[in-house]
């Protein structure tokens, strides 16, 4: 069984696309993916069924004066956060719709903070992009985002690289 642990760290994470690429031209076979932030965005393209020339395709809209600015969407008046994340979150649904988890071709552990308890969390059922929205919900910058009544963030902030998601999948699989 093989993990692949994608991790955070913002237009760095794009670098994950490389990887997937590689891993397809070693016909690597990976068994199940964990995400955190930009890593969950990026594991939930390729676990629905995108291969990575065409994810590499989605970033490269983003090139250019103005391509990150189409990802901004204010909030007014900021409480929580300056951004709602609702922008991030439709640009996904543009690939994957309304994907559960259990749609997808490979398992996808999506990992976000509780923001009451800084706890790490795996999401593995739902909504996909909601998952992926929690996840990239940086504290302070963006608005926490609500799931199942409890407030997460960005998931990079309670676990960089998620490799421990990929370990537990494994021992239960």
């Amino acid at each position: 069984m093989l993990g692949l642990a994608l991790s955070s760290g913002a237009a760095k994470g794009f670098a994950h696309i490389g990887v997937i690429q590689v891993l397809e031209e070693q016909g690597i076979e990976v068994d199940v993916v964990a995400g955190a932030s930009i890593g969950a965005y990026i594991g939930a393209l390729w676990t629905f069924g995108f291969k990575g020339t065409e994810i590499e395709e989605l970033a490269r809209e983003l090139e250019g004066r103005w391509g990150f600015w189409s990802l901004i969407d204010p909030t007014f008046p900021p409480r929580r956060g300056f951004l709602r994340g609702h922008a991030l979150k439709r640009r996904l649904m543009r690939s994957i719709g309304e994907a559960r988890f259990a749609d997808l071709e490979r398992p996808l552990r999506v990992v976000v903070g509780n923001l009451a308890t800084l706890d790490r969390t795996a999401l593995a059922g739902g909504h996909v992009a909601s998952a992926v929205h929690a996840s990239m919900a940086v504290p302070g910058i963006c608005v926490p985002v609500t799931l199942d009544g409890e407030a997460f963030i960005d998931g990079g902030i309670v676990d960089l690289c998620p490799s421990r998601s990929c370990v537990k999948w494994e021992l239960l699989a």
